[in-house]
Formats: C-alpha cells, structure tokens, sequence
C-alpha cells in the first residue's frame, strides 16, 4: 500500500469528509456513508487502499515493428 498521507493537513481535511460523509449517509440512509468509512480507514492507516500499480505488460502484445 503507497503512503500518500504524508501532510497533517490533508490527513484531517480527509478525516473531517469521511465523517461527513458517513453522517450523510447515515441522514439520508444511502450508501454515500459506506464510501466514508473506506476514506476514514485510509486516513487513519496512512496509506491509500484504491492506489494501485497496474502492470500493462502483460496485457497487450508487444510491439516490434517487424513482420
């Protein structure tokens, strides 16, 4: 998992959305609330779950330019 909470800053404004969020969600009964709780996991661990290398060589066909 990347780290990508490195500023303090960040780190609350995300925390004070997740919250937000899982009070929305909880008001207006929806799953918006469920997002917010995946976003707070993240800012308290410090690390970003969703960030994810994706490797494209495996995917497509190599390319030489020869026939």
């Amino acid at each position: 998992m990347k780290a990508c909470n490195t500023n303090p800053v960040i780190k609350y404004i995300r925390i004070a959305l997740s919250l937000l969020a899982i009070g929305l969600g909880i008001y207006y009964r929806n799953w918006v609330g469920f997002l917010g709780v995946f976003t707070l996991i993240s800012a308290f661990t410090g690390g970003c779950a969703f960030n994810v290398k994706i490797d494209r060589s495996s995917h497509s066909p190599s390319v030489t330019g020869k026939n």
